[in-house]
């Protein structure tokens, strides 16, 4: 689809959908890109170079503990809660 055809519909939804449909509708298609991000297989070359990435982060002292993940996904929880509620 190109990109003014998707102006337009971005347009037309804005002017329709209420607010709360719009958080909704945008919070939905989040979830379908990771979705469809999460489900594409890696070639052996992808995951060797994945795993080189990660092994030299982790040399380099960059990682993150435990709490610190755990932080940062109630974090973005609490960010999806407000934006619904501000709708």
């Amino acid at each position: 689809m190109s990109r003014e055809a998707l102006t337009n519909l971005r347009d037309y939804l804005i002017g329709t959908l209420s607010k709360q449909d719009m958080a909704w509708l945008t919070l939905e298609l989040a979830r379908h890109a990771k979705e469809e991000e999460r489900l594409k297989p890696y070639t052996k070359e992808e995951l060797n170079a994945i795993l080189d990435e990660s092994e030299r982060d982790f040399e380099e002292g960059r990682v993150y503990t435990t709490e610190e993940v755990f932080r940062e996904i109630e974090e973005e929880l609490e960010k999806e809660e407000l934006l619904l509620e501000a709708v």
